[in-house]
């Protein structure tokens, strides 16, 4: 019996067998079980992967859905310099992405930078005239800076776009409360609530109104 032959015949059947596998594991696979994962560490471990199996053939649109992908899934970490350095390849990528703008707007948001928040949102909307998430979005950070009017203007907008918008609702009716304007944000606070908005924690002594 030919013992080296056995054992090389047998090498040959467990390749075989775990080919199919490894092809499957391109740039496809791991982006989209990157999109698919609820986990931001296997998000960021995903589509790191399907960056780095990236090819010409597949395209640059689709390289920057997978830089997009992972830097909002650094976001969901607050690691925000690493989700501004990919949200910046995405759009380099593909200057027209909305939602790369929207996204690194999100990131500017949280740090505290509203002007470049506004600016990235701008973009956004410029880009994608019934991006009613920009709007909303807009409207928060138009908010913090005292800008009610323009707030309330875009979270109307947003509410136009996106008829039952929640979170657009939720965040006029505080703007209409900071203005002293009671009728107006129970009013929305009401809409928020019968759209899906659930007021559980850090109940404000607008959403009081409610009661």
């Amino acid at each position: 019996m030919n013992i080296f032959g056995a054992l090389f015949a047998g090498t040959v059947l467990v390749l075989n067998l775990l080919l199919p596998l490894t092809k499957t594991k391109n740039f496809n696979y791991w982006f989209e079980r990157g999109l698919n994962s609820s986990s931001s560490s296997e998000q960021i471990d995903c589509y790191t992967e399907a960056i780095n199996s990236w090819k010409d053939s597949i395209g640059v649109e689709k390289k920057s859905e997978a830089f997009y992908g992972r830097g909002f899934a650094y976001t969901s970490k607050n690691l925000f310099d690493e989700a501004i350095a990919d949200y910046d390849i995405a759009i380099s990528l593909n200057p027209k992405y909305a939602e790369a703008y929207a996204g690194r707007g999100n990131v500017y948001y949280r740090r505290g930078m509203s002007n470049k928040a506004v600016d990235d949102y701008t973009k956004a909307i410029e880009l994608k005239p019934d991006f009613a998430g920009a709007y909303n979005n807009r409207g928060v950070a138009y908010d913090d800076a005292g800008l009610f009017d323009k707030a309330i203007s875009d979270y109307t907008r947003a509410i136009l776009l996106k008829p039952g918008y929640a979170n657009a609702y939720h965040n006029r009716g505080i703007t209409y409360y900071k203005k002293g304007e009671e009728e107006e944000a129970k009013i929305d606070f009401a809409k928020a609530k019968e759209n899906g908005y659930i007021y559980l924690q850090n109940i404000t002594e607008a959403e009081l109104l409610l009661k």
